[in-house]
């Protein structure tokens, strides 16, 4: 069972919203991700990102990462580590698939 932090991981704000905020969002955020285990859940038109705190016991914290999305909180407290690990494998899987190739 996952515990959620109630304060959501900071991150730049969008608004008013620029090209140059954009980029150093998304620059943030994929630093985050290469720093940090982040699962994502899809939500209506976008995602809602958790990064993993602590693994034992399993904490998430919210990312306020663009539309600042969130999943219900029971979802997150029925969240196994095995579930975790497998939506971060499959995470990595579909990145190492769909990455360019330089």
């Amino acid at each position: 069972m996952a515990r959620l932090l109630s304060k959501s991981y900071p991150m730049t704000d969008l608004f008013p919203f620029s090209e140059a905020l954009l980029k150093k969002c998304n620059a943030e955020f994929n630093k985050l991700c290469a720093e940090r285990d982040v699962i994502s859940f899809p939500v209506a038109d976008n995602y809602a990102h958790y990064i993993v705190v602590s693994r034992k016991p399993l904490t998430l914290q919210h990312v306020a990462y663009m539309d600042s999305y969130h999943v219900h909180e029971a979802l997150i407290r029925g969240l196994r580590l095995a579930d975790v690990d497998d939506m971060i494998r499959r995470e990595k899987a579909m990145h190492e698939l769909f990455a360019s190739k330089k």
